[in-house]
């Protein structure tokens, strides 16, 4: 399973770099609700809140829906790795200008400070060798981080340790006619 799973990003992570994407219309809000709706059943098993805040009216973007699904997939599945029972993850969906902001939060462990740089990098993970208690390939923040960019967008995160994580991801949108 570990090496389907890593063949499976490798393959999305060298169509991202290539920029290999289907562009299609994505209308914003349908999207994040299609998300939360597969999320609630996890939340609900892990005791978790789950949260939205979503914005009316959004501006669509023009990106690979399956490559965009892959990228909140990443956040959010770490969201609950990090996050224990009682927390809560919020998903925020609002426009800043023409452009689409989505927020992934979550109250979860955090990201040491000295750490935060290095997460994006393949391979990279903050628990190493025999004292990890995640599973994982290593390379989920390398292709959340090339998708997004592929799709001409950019991507922050903000941590506290003991508070949780926000990553913030703004892709350029459009209004639809």
């Amino acid at each position: 399973m570990m090496l389907t799973n890593l063949v499976d990003d490798l393959t999305a992570l060298l169509a991202a770099e290539t920029q290999e994407l289907r562009r299609e219309d994505i209308d914003t809000t349908l999207f994040i609700y299609s998300l939360l709706a597969d999320y609630r059943i996890r939340a609900e098993e892990l005791e978790i809140k789950l949260e939205a805040e979503l914005e009316e009216n959004m501006p669509w973007i023009k990106g690979d829906s399956t490559h965009l699904r892959r990228v909140f997939d990443n956040l959010v599945s770490n969201a609950f790795k990090f996050t224990p029972a009682y927390g809560q993850i919020t998903l925020r969906l609002k426009s800043i200008g023409d452009d689409v902001q989505i927020e992934v939060e979550d109250s979860g462990e955090g990201i040491p400070e000295d750490k935060i740089e290095r997460i994006f990098e393949r391979f990279y993970q903050i628990e190493g060798g025999s004292t990890r208690r995640h599973k994982g390939t290593g390379l989920g923040l390398t292709l959340v981080k090339e998708i997004v960019e592929a799709h001409r967008g950019t991507i922050n995160v903000r941590s506290k340790i003991g508070q949780g994580t926000t990553f913030s991801i703004l892709i350029p949108g459009f209004r639809p006619k």
